[in-house]
């Protein structure tokens, strides 16, 4: 129910980015932690009974930088989203109640995709993303900002060697 990019599923967000609640605020750092964008693709399989989810539903799970070499072993931390990116500009603050309705629209032949913003603490890297408790997904290394809308463009094509986990 989740697809996951082979490459450039992560990275930080820029210092400046803007809210989309007002566009003339910018979106609260927080010390000692990174606010981290994570691209999600959520399939169509996965609304089948709903075509609604909450943040609530989305997890990320973080371990140490040092420990990054077993991804699937050992001690995570779990941590829920703070929004998403509503374009390249503008980041959208949502509760973890929320509901988000998925419009047929929206997709992109069979995937959604969303760019999930967490504040990840420092000295940690996303390894796994989960959603609704039934489906896991492995995250590759962080990428630059200025690497992401490209291969967003790139994505929406159809042209993003992503790998369904």
């Amino acid at each position: 129910a989740l697809e996951i990019p082979r490459k450039n599923a992560a990275w930080l967000a820029p210092v400046n980015l803007a809210n989309a609640s007002d566009p003339n605020e910018t979106v609260a750092q927080k010390s000692g932690f990174d606010l981290t964008i994570v691209r999600v693709g959520i399939k169509a399989v996965a609304f089948r009974r709903s075509s609604t989810f909450t943040p609530s539903q989305v997890r990320l799970i973080c371990k140490p930088k040092q420990a990054i070499d077993d991804p699937l072993g050992g001690k995570g931390i779990t941590i829920y989203p703070e929004g998403f990116m509503k374009n390249d500009k503008l980041f959208y603050i949502s509760r973890l109640g929320e509901k988000i309705t998925v419009a047929r629209k929206d997709m992109k032949g069979n995937t959604r995709w969303y760019d999930f913003g967490f504040y990840i603490p420092k000295g940690y890297l996303p390894v796994l993303v989960e959603f609704k408790r039934n489906a896991l997904a492995r995250i590759k290394p962080e990428i630059s900002p200025s690497q992401v809308f490209e291969d967003l463009e790139n994505a929406e094509s159809g042209d993003n060697n992503n790998t369904e986990l």
